[in-house]
């Protein structure tokens, strides 16, 4: 996707639960933002063997928002270069029920005043998660902000694995990572089954 300059694109792609035509069950999207552009990406998969992975760089002032809900567990991998009053949203939902869910999501600051949100919720019934994130600022990236955070709420014979990861290059700047997994208590089952 090239989106050029001064634009605004919005795609929702919907992945069958059985992907014939896909090949090796990937969805491989790679944008190109120029100056002042904005694209928002919106994908929704029911399958545990797709992959999905979603590559973008921004110019100037340019901003993409990327959502992924997975229904059956999957695998998410996502790389982001932001360049000078860059911004990017990634925002992956999931659900897994006996099944395996991995993330890995990476967004570089390149240029000064750039903005990232990683944010990752997930509910797991007797499944696994791994979710792995990195935001590197590098040291020409004055006054850019880097944000990540994951959430699990685990049921069953879950478990869940959270790796956040800041690689900063410049003082000027704020970063924070921040993650929670929790699971159901049966006193809270008892009252929900109870209403």
């Amino acid at each position: 996707i090239k989106a050029e300059r001064n634009t605004h694109y919005e795609l929702i792609i919907i992945m069958p639960k059985n992907p014939s035509n896909i090949l090796n069950n990937s969805l491989i999207t790679e944008a190109f933002l120029e100056e002042n552009a904005f694209l928002k990406i919106t994908i929704i998969s029911n399958n545990a063997s797709i992959l999905t992975r979603f590559y973008s760089k921004c110019q100037k002032n340019s901003k993409t928002e990327f959502y992924n809900f997975s229904v059956q567990g999957g695998c998410v991998k996502t790389k982001t270069t932001l360049y000078e009053d860059a911004s990017c949203f990634i925002n992956n939902g999931f659900v897994t029920r006996n099944n395996n869910y991995t993330e890995q999501d990476t967004v570089i600051h390149e240029g000064k005043n750039s903005y990232s949100l990683i944010n990752s919720k997930g509910y797991l019934l007797d499944g696994s998660s791994d979710v792995r994130g990195l935001i590197k600022i590098n040291k020409d990236a004055y006054d850019s902000q880097g944000y990540q955070e994951f959430d699990a709420l685990l049921e069953g014979d879950s478990h869940s694995v959270s790796v956040p990861d800041l690689e900063i290059l410049n003082n000027e700047v704020k970063c924070s990572h921040g993650s929670t997994a929790s699971r159901i208590k049966d006193e809270d089952l008892f009252y929900f089954e109870s209403r």
